[in-house]
């Protein structure tokens, strides 16, 4: 789920090719743009107010919830998804937090933006060390 993302009029191109990095726009935009954006809306937005709604007002559970989800779905390995997890608590746990002072939709672009940085620093961590 996490970079499904059908564009099929995009064909996979290598960039970095003379440095033998092997990356595809197609991957850039779902891990820097569309990722963050659907993530947040299914995972943070839509599952808490769900759990809200018909679950618990319980923060903590709330939260713990959105991350188990999160995490589950990013299944590349245990470790990746012991560690998206993490993130998911993070994000959990700061859109719940800006929701309460503001609009969900401040909340949601408040996390969309940080999910972007980290993606982007992941990414960027990943072509130095290929």
């Amino acid at each position: 789920m996490t970079y499904v993302v059908l564009i099929p009029s995009l064909p996979f191109v290598q960039i970095f090719a003379s440095t033998g990095i092997e990356f595809t726009y197609i991957r850039a935009i779902s891990a820097l743009t569309l990722a963050p954006f659907v993530e947040t809306i299914i995972f943070q937005a839509l599952v808490i107010y769900l759990i809200s709604k018909f679950l618990t007002k319980n923060l903590i559970v709330q939260v713990l919830i959105s991350a188990a989800i999160f995490g589950a779905t990013h299944n590349f390995s245990p470790r990746y998804i012991l560690f998206a997890t993490l993130t998911g608590v993070v994000f959990a746990a700061g859109y719940v937090i800006y929701q309460r002072r503001r609009r969900w939709e401040d909340a949601a672009w408040a996390i969309i933006l940080v999910h972007f940085l980290r993606n982007s620093i992941a990414l960027l961590v990943n072509l130095l060390l290929q």
